[in-house]
């Protein structure tokens, strides 16, 4: 019989009391029938559709035990000592516990932008009239369709590049410099206020992104 799933709710202030709550420090076991291996039960979480966590009780392996005193032929059989194994156990514990403190994170990006386009783009009092429609234009013509089906901690740096460097208008031909600026300007908004809300913990990936050279195109409000 299955260990049952639990569902919850997630924000930045419940991923918080869930850290403080659901420490762990599972044992190591040994299983296996024709080669025995080390292993640790623990809970692991992922997030879903909908931004809610959903946490699985799960068998996680780490090495084969050992049956040699060689060192040598224990790395080529991928065998490790008791004491080795603590040590392993020990790092993977270390990952599952720090796993909720970033869990916010693993949101999909296009439920977090919505909630951007929400709490930020379309709030009377914040960005002109010119800025608010423009950004609901790109986030909807470039940038949902190209992160479709990626979590916020996907986007890298480099995934911001490929982005930049390969996003097209609707005839397939490039998109001008000055779109592409304002393109990079909604990401790192979106990234700003994702730190500023509790989502996002790292630096905003969006600063070291390039758009390419401008080749001395005119600024259409300059």
């Amino acid at each position: 019989m299955s260990a049952p799933t639990t569902w919850y709710p997630v924000s930045p202030e419940d991923i918080q009391a869930v850290a403080r709550r659901e420490y762990q420090d599972p044992p190591l076991k040994i299983g296996g029938t024709k080669r025995k291996f080390y292993y640790i039960r623990a809970w692991v979480k992922t997030i879903s559709a909908g931004a809610r966590i959903k946490k699985h009780y799960v068998r996680l392996r780490l090495r084969y035990v050992t049956t040699t005193t060689d060192p040598h032929e224990r790395e080529k059989r991928g065998e490790i000592t008791e004491r080795e194994a603590q040590r392993v156990r020990a790092a993977k514990v270390a990952e599952i516990n720090g796993q909720v403190y970033t869990m916010a994170s693993h949101i999909p990006f296009d439920e977090f932008a919505e909630i951007w386009r929400e709490k930020h783009v379309r709030r009377e009092d914040n960005l002109g009239a010119g800025t608010k429609k423009k950004y609901e234009q790109h986030l909807d013509k470039h940038v949902l369709p190209a992160f479709h089906g990626r979590k916020l901690s996907d986007i890298t740096t480099a995934a911001l590049d490929d982005f930049l460097s390969g996003a097209r208008k609707k005839d397939g031909g490039p998109l001008s410099y000055w779109t592409k600026v304002d393109l990079k300007n909604l990401l790192s908004s979106i990234f700003t206020k994702a730190h500023d809300w509790g989502y996002w913990k790292n630096r905003n990936p969006v600063e070291a992104a390039t758009v390419g050279k401008s080749a001395g195109a005119a600024h259409p409000h300059g």
